[in-house]
This record gives C-alpha cells, structure tokens and sequence, in this order.
C-alpha cells in the first residue's frame, strides 16, 4: 500500500465505525481512570474520531499530509505499532489501533489486499486515457476551487458509510 492510499483512508475511511461486544469483563483506562465494560455491552469505535486523533497523528491530523508516512531510512517502529505496508521499507507504523481502515489482529479484513488492487486497478484504468480536474465556478479561480472542494470533502455525515453532503465538481480531461 502505498503512502498516499494510506493517508486517503485516514482521512476518508470507507466503515466509519466498529462495533464491539466484550465477552467477559473489559476494563481500560482513559484519560486517568479506570472504565469497566460488563460482558455483552455493544460498543461503537469512531473510526473517523481514531484516525484523525491529534495525540497520534500530530497537530496536522486534519490535514491531508501523504508525507507523513514516509520515514527516514533507519526507521525502527515503536513497539505495538502496526506495519501498514510490509511491502515498503522505512513507512511510517501507527500504534496498533489507531489505523482501523481494515481492522487489525487475527479479525483483520481478508479481502485487505483484494480492495488495494482493486482501487488501484479502477482509478489505472479510469485514468489511463483523461485527468480529473476541478470545475471552476465563474468568477471564481483554482484556489477558490481548491478551499470549496476541501470544504466539501470535510463536510460529512454518516449513512452506512462516510459521504459528502455536497458533490465537488471534476470533469474528465481526454489526454
């Protein structure tokens, strides 16, 4: 996986949220105290909330940054970390769950791999012949363009999954 789909599925995960159920007695501590989950309790996990949480990804967790991923050479992860790449050396690894795109552990998504070369095989293929460029309002200009397109991105809300209240406009350009 490269950099850049990593940061695209940071910031817009296709699931939104896990649900969780506890077998027996859960107990974890946030903020300083001690919080008990008695068995059968359905929790819900913000995936979108995890993946931008300023206290891992930095005062930038907001912004789209693909260069965030790409470390120096040398790299050594941090213990409980989670390798998003093994293809890719030197790529940055998140502490375990707080890139839950495709879950982790022994529950993790089989068909991970499947979904990355299937995204990549549908935008090669959708672009192989045209680029997409924004459409430009009249009386406006590309960076006018550019902060209303990133205005819409950020506007969501969740259905099953996250998506855009509002459509950003883009036009396919034959090369």
């Amino acid at each position: 996986m490269t950099y850049i789909q990593l940061e695209v599925l940071r910031l817009f995960p296709p699931i939104v949220e896990f649900l969780k159920t506890p077998n027996g007695l859960q107990s974890f501590t946030y903020n300083g105290s001690s919080i008990s989950v008695p068995p059968d309790t359905a929790v819900q996990i913000n995936v979108v909330f995890v993946q931008r949480d300023p206290d891992v990804w930095g005062a930038d967790a907001q912004i789209w940054n693909p260069h965030r991923w790409i470390k120096e050479p040398g790299y050594v992860p941090p213990k409980n970390s989670t390798n998003q790449s093994k293809d890719h050396a030197d790529m940055l690894c998140p502490p375990r769950g707080s890139m839950m795109v495709f879950s982790d552990g022994a529950r993790s998504c089989l068909g991970r791999k499947f979904a990355l070369v299937e995204l990549c095989a549908v935008i090669a293929t959708a672009l192989r012949n045209h680029r997409i460029e924004l459409v430009i309002e009249k009386g406006s200009n590309l960076e006018d363009a550019k902060k209303e397109a990133w205005r819409r991105l950020n506007d969501q809300t969740i259905v099953l999954a996250m998506r855009m209240k509002n459509d950003v406009k883009v036009k396919f350009v034959k090369r």
